[in-house]
């Protein structure tokens, strides 16, 4: 498996002219985020890859959320009632988190118009049971580690290799995340799967204004200290949002050895524009949009 995922990585690997596409949360403008429905999904539909984000239980299970918590906008009770409290996933076990609520139940205000699918949280070793189908789909894990409200990033990191080694399959892979800790933890349980620096760093919500004003900061100051940041970690890639990327920062990250890719492109004119650059791959929530 080696041999895939470096040649991915591989400076010129991929044709500057294609950038594979990936379907951000499994295509959550179609599906409920991170669910096993938007996965199977995106296998039907032949997708070049798939962007999930993953967590971890008070029991070492990885499970997928984008958030450390149930999140209230769109997961219920089993019983359908709202969640109200702020319920951590660490703090329950896989059997209480998948006995208790159900996600995907409600609209989601990001996505409105995705269908509803009310169903558990799925574990990671249930997606990559669907990710099998397809053993040429490339595997992007988003690990959601956030200081006081994950577990160790040690401790993480060891339950995402167990189900991902447990699995065994022949895919493309690799794995990002905005806080180099647990991307070097990742790196010590799996040596063979390439890591790629998100950055910048964003609070949840943060205004369209700030991040602009990051875009300037980092065109204008910050793009060397971002390309010596993922050096720092072995990085083979950076993650970037659309805001605050421009054709230098991938042009000095491709001189360093950096392949990059950008989220979340969610317009067919964003996705058309992004395409003609040197990047490795787009990320969207809806991959019908792709030229």
């Amino acid at each position: 498996m080696i041999p895939i995922f470096f040649s991915l990585f591989a400076c010129g690997a991929i044709d500057n002219g294609d950038p594979l596409i990936e379907a951000h949360r499994g295509g959550a403008a179609l599906w409920p985020e991170n669910s096993l429905a938007a996965f199977e999904a995106a296998v039907a539909r032949g997708d070049d890859g798939v962007e999930f984000d993953l967590v971890v239980t008070a029991d070492g299970v990885a499970v997928l959320s984008h958030d450390p918590t149930i999140r209230k906008e769109t997961c219920t009770t089993m019983d359908g009632e709202p969640v109200t409290e702020t319920i951590y996933v660490k703090d329950l076990t896989v059997e209480e988190l998948q006995s208790g609520y159900l996600c995907g139940a409600l609209p989601d205000p990001e996505t409105p118009n995705a269908q509803l699918d009310p169903a558990p949280m799925p574990t990671f070793a249930e997606a990559l049971d669907i990710f099998a189908q397809d053993p040429e789909l490339l595997l992007h894990l988003d690990l959601k580690y956030e200081p006081g409200q994950s577990p160790p990033p040690e401790d993480m990191a060891r339950a995402f290799a167990e189900a991902y080694r447990a699995a065994d399959l022949p895919n493309p892979a690799y794995a990002s995340a905005n806080l180099p800790e647990i991307l070097v933890a990742m790196k010590a349980e799996l040596p063979e799967l390439p890591i790629s620096f998100t950055t910048p760093r964003f609070p949840p919500g943060e205004s369209a204004a700030v991040i602009a004003l990051t875009s300037e900061l980092l065109t204008t100051t910050g793009v060397h200290d971002l390309i010596d940041q993922a050096r720092a970690i072995d990085a083979e890639g950076l993650c970037m949002p659309y805001q605050t990327i421009n054709r230098q920062t991938v042009e000095l990250a491709a001189q360093a050895g950096l392949d990059v890719q950008i989220w979340t492109l969610n317009s067919e004119r964003l996705l058309q524009h992004y395409s003609k650059w040197p990047v490795m791959a787009l990320i969207t929530d809806d991959p019908g949009l792709a030229p």
